[in-house]
């Protein structure tokens, strides 16, 4: 078990196994379980089994991303540890004795043997207890509400929800295909109760149609999704959100030094509303993902202002607090959590493109470079840990949550 009394600023890299907290004792200080994953999983990775060796443990959930940037831009101590939430059924029997869902963030306070989880009760349960917390959550701007903040949080939701269907996916046939490509497009509301409603009819009417053509029994009847209405295509939908969000930012940033009070989106310094969106919308200033967006079909374009923000958000001396090993921030961890699931959760055979897919991942991991753990001697690999992720298990991944 790792015990740091100071505050961390950047997860140990080559470290593979994580151990947890005492659960006999009160905390000594603040804990926070953070979620992880690896880059690559190796050769025994059957989705993208040529990504190369098995890379270290870092920290892949956005949630608790958005948490560790609050805690450092709060100055407050805490301690760290990493739970394997990539392996599905297999995370580490710790963390369901933290949290009976085994989900990340999770935290205790110093003194307490109770846990609670979720990044926002985590931080309105702090913002009650310190000061310095509640400072940071209170910065806000007047212009700034929390349509804007809705508006900015649809952007990584809507794409990935598009790149699971084809180019010319129309909405209401997404819904009839159905899948996790779906429920993201939910989540952003491209898909709202009406469509879905107006899908059931038309898939109820079909049935009928056929089933008065045919002998064949009720349960018989296949109703073909090519056979419907398309409905307002998808990626478009996806384009205007994806658009909406950078030109909000775009209006609400200023440019220059000389309006301090528009440096970040909740004032003259970052606030909660910053770091969700600079976590969230991480992959877009990233050329790669650029591309690889391009390659299905979705384009956009990020103003000077938007970029400027950026450009301070990453250059916070704690931007890497939340995230893992060697200079990946944890990105390549990330993406290949999310690219993985994707590809293996779409109902739409293709889409996400395999080839641009696999290509997103290695020029991730060549321009965020990951921590490889394999022949260092500086890391002792506990056996059973290697055989969960090299053996059976490791397919397992796609059960996790979408940690974005």
């Amino acid at each position: 078990m790792m015990f740091c009394p100071k505050k961390i600023k950047i997860f140990p890299p080559l470290k593979d196994s994580w151990d947890g907290p005492e659960m006999s004792r009160p905390a000594r200080m603040l804990e926070v379980v953070f979620g992880g994953g690896r880059a690559c999983y190796g050769s025994k990775d059957e989705t993208f089994p040529t990504l190369g060796p098995l890379t270290a443990m870092e920290q892949t959930c956005s949630y608790c991303y958005k948490l560790a940037l609050l805690l450092n831009e709060a100055d407050v101590e805490y301690i760290p540890y990493i739970a394997n939430i990539s392996l599905g059924d297999d995370k580490p029997d710790w963390l369901e004795a933290c949290n009976p869902k085994k989900e990340t963030p999770v935290a205790r306070l110093q003194g307490r043997t109770e846990w609670i989880a979720g990044s926002d009760v985590i931080m309105s349960t702090l913002a009650e207890t310190d000061e310095r917390v509640r400072a940071v959550i209170e910065r806000r701007r007047e212009d700034v509400n929390d349509n804007h903040e809705q508006v900015v949080k649809k952007a990584l939701m809507s794409v990935l929800g598009g790149v699971m269907f084809g180019p010319t996916v129309g909405l209401k046939r997404a819904v009839k295909i159905g899948g996790v490509g779906v429920m993201l497009l939910k989540m952003v509301g491209l898909v709202t109760p009406d469509i879905e409603k107006e899908v059931e009819e038309e898939m109820k009417k079909q049935m009928e149609r056929k089933g008065a053509e045919s002998e064949a029994s009720s349960e018989d009847i296949v109703v073909d999704v090519d056979d419907v209405d398309e409905g307002l295509n998808v990626r478009s939908l996806v384009q205007t959100c994806m658009s909406e969000a950078f030109e909000t930012i775009e209006r609400l940033i200023a440019c220059g030094h000389g309006d301090e009070g528009r440096m970040f989106l909740c004032g003259k310094a970052p606030g909660v509303m910053d770091f969700g969106a600079a976590v969230d919308l991480a992959f877009f200033f990233q050329p790669s993902f650029e591309v690889f967006l391009a390659k299905h079909d979705i384009r956009y374009r990020v103003g000077p202002n938007c970029r400027a923000w950026h450009a301070r958000m990453t250059s916070l001396p704690h931007w890497r607090s939340g995230m893992g090993a060697g200079h990946s921030d944890g990105r390549a961890a990330a993406m290949k959590t999310i690219i993985t699931k994707l590809v293996l959760w779409s109902k739409d055979p293709g889409y996400p493109e395999r080839a641009a897919s696999e290509e997103l991942l290695r020029s991730t991991m060549r321009d965020f470079p990951p921590a490889y753990i394999e022949d260092t001697g500086k890391e002792e690999l506990r056996s059973d840990d290697m055989d969960a992720v090299n053996g059976g298990t490791s397919l397992d991944s796609v059960t996790a949550k979408l940690c974005v």
